[in-house]
């Protein structure tokens, strides 16, 4: 490999690490700029659940009132406003991948003995 190979293969990788910079702080910037214009004072979204592609139910709070609301492609529907909102709690499973997959083997491996 000569001194003009190496050059390239290492102004290549030079190159590509900048590219990847740039391409990082251009993410950075346009999160900030998405955060800017979705954060709001009056109108809250406390949960959103997909029906169907393109279609949501939303809950938001809007002067100490919730609204449930039906999102499509082209129009937005209310459905229900509510005064006040009993929120529900899901329970989260913190079971790590690992943790599961090792159960999984000790049990197969029981049912084998």
């Amino acid at each position: 490999m000569t001194i003009n190979n190496f050059l390239y293969i290492f102004m290549m990788i030079i190159l590509f690490v900048f590219f990847l910079y740039i391409v990082y702080l251009t993410t950075l910037f346009i999160g900030k700029t998405n955060k800017r214009y979705s954060f709001s004072k009056n109108i809250k979204i406390i949960e959103k659940v997909s029906i169907s592609n393109g279609i949501f139910l939303m809950i938001i709070e809007l002067n100490s009132k919730y609204y449930l609301i039906s999102v499509a492609k082209d129009k937005v529907e209310l459905i229900d406003t509510m005064n006040d909102l009993n929120v529900v709690q899901n329970e989260v499973n913190e079971n790590k991948f690992g943790d599961i997959f090792m159960s999984k083997i000790r049990n197969s491996i029981k049912k084998e003995k």
